[in-house]
């Protein structure tokens, strides 16, 4: 195996950037990521759009399923972003500022 892999077991393919960032943040949300991992993720994200990308959409795929998967007696939990959305007043413009 070659010096530049990103498998931690012998028996498995090489991974490629965005194979490995699946694994770290499945490690990441799965609670047993190791500090060395988070902070190879943590390292790959600040220098791969690519790897933000899938980030996103890793943690994007995750929320679903947690969310698809929860009890239904369950209520939703509103996030800190949307509660904050939903809670934020808008002024309504001033007489002279409708339009412009």
């Amino acid at each position: 195996m070659s010096e530049n892999s990103f498998d931690r077991h012998d028996s498995t393919p090489e991974l490629t950037l965005l194979d490995r960032v699946d694994e770290l943040v499945s490690a990441l949300v799965d609670d047993y990521i190791t500090d060395a991992e988070f902070a190879e993720l943590e390292a790959t994200l600040l220098t791969s759009r690519d790897a933000r990308s899938r980030y996103i959409d890793d943690m994007q795929l995750h929320v679903d399923l947690i969310h698809h998967f929860r009890p239904r007696s369950e209520p939703l939990i509103p996030s800190v972003v949307t509660g904050l959305m939903a809670s934020a007043t808008v002024a309504p413009p001033a007489a002279g500022e409708v339009g412009s």
